[in-house]
């Protein structure tokens, strides 16, 4: 698809140093892995060309190459999500590229409720619900699992037992929220408007806790706990609670396999108390460096964070038991009024 792969170099062209277009299918610019020369800032050994009806990219100066995907999620994380959606619905949601069909949701059980529920995929590029989640640079993975509904007083038709409690007619994002087994226990309804209430919460199961994630994540290896299910997206084998009551989660797995990840609020003593009670409790916490300013990891990666940053910053301040209520005292002393 030429056109789309030349649409979205257009798009980071001012972003390429030297930036030109030798020919009809031909471009040049300096190259933005290895920088291209040092001592000649002319110089420009970096090429976009077509080949059977794609553009690929070359360096002639540090050998490297790769297809629109790789010179595009290098040079502009926000236009390689939007590049990889349009493609992936251009293409008539076949499930061709490795990243989309990896993460299909297939439950194991009779009825899917969600079944006639519109899919974030099947929505045009242009939808104010797709360019909500693009706008807050949600991996375009994440779109798969991710549904639209248009009036939340429908979901009344799925969920009866919530018959007259939906009020109003905002058109909502649902995420979903499956059990170990692949069952659905519960719809998170995102506003996109600046509704007067962000999440509404459905639960088909009643005595199953809401948390978002755990169809996906690997009790064997370290679980990320998260407030928020838009944060979650970012985070491979994160779940989420949808608040700060992290103690739901406790018969998943061994407490030194998960790491307690708060919002970024110090001056939130209830917060602040939760937090020690879970360090007292003997769980991994992040204490966030006094640095960052950001609430929570969606705002770090608007802010410009990488994801591999954001994990660093999680890895560096992940602490327990003595170390951590020292932190905690610190990080809270500190950031006081």
């Amino acid at each position: 698809m030429l056109w789309i792969d030349t649409k979205y170099l257009n798009l980071i062209s001012h972003k390429l140093e030297r930036f030109s277009r030798k020919s009809d299918n031909l471009w040049n610019c300096r190259c933005p892995f290895c920088g291209d020369s040092q001592k000649n800032k002319f110089k420009a050994r970096g090429y976009v060309y077509e080949l059977k009806g794609n553009l690929l990219y070359k360096c002639h100066n540090c050998g490297h190459g790769g297809n629109m995907s790789t010179l595009l999620e290098h040079v502009d994380t926000f236009v390689y999500n939007q590049y990889k959606l349009e493609k992936f619905k251009e293409k008539g949601h076949r499930r061709e590229s490795n990243t989309i069909s990896k993460f299909t949701y297939k439950p194991n059980f009779d009825t899917d409720p969600l079944k006639d529920v519109k899919k974030i995929t099947e929505l045009e590029f242009e939808h104010d619900a797709v360019q909500y989640l693009v706008k807050r640079q949600i991996p375009s993975k994440i779109f798969e699992h991710l549904y639209y509904i248009d009036n939340i007083q429908k979901l009344e038709d799925l969920f009866p037992e919530y018959k007259g409690r939906l009020l109003g007619e905002e058109e909502r994002i649902i995420i979903p929220c499956f059990s170990r087994h692949k069952k659905l226990i519960g719809l998170t309804c995102r506003g996109i408007h600046n509704e007067r209430l962000r999440y509404v919460t459905i639960k088909s199961e009643k005595d199953h806790p809401l948390v978002f994630g755990l169809d996906k994540v690997n009790i064997n290896k370290t679980v990320y706990v998260l407030e928020g299910p838009i944060d979650s997206m970012f985070i491979d084998n994160s779940i989420s609670v949808g608040g700060s009551d992290f103690k739901r989660i406790s018969n998943l797995t061994t407490k030194d396999n998960f790491v307690l990840i708060y919002d970024n609020q110090p001056r939130n003593i209830q917060l602040v108390n939760t937090m020690k009670d879970m360090i007292d409790r003997g769980y991994n916490i992040v204490i966030w460096p006094d640095y960052l300013k950001e609430k929570d990891i969606n705002e770090m990666i608007l802010a410009g964070k990488s994801v591999d940053e954001v994990l660093q910053i999680i890895n560096e301040n992940t602490c327990s038991t003595l170390k951590a209520n020292l932190r905690l005292k610190e990080w809270r002393k500190i950031n006081a009024v």
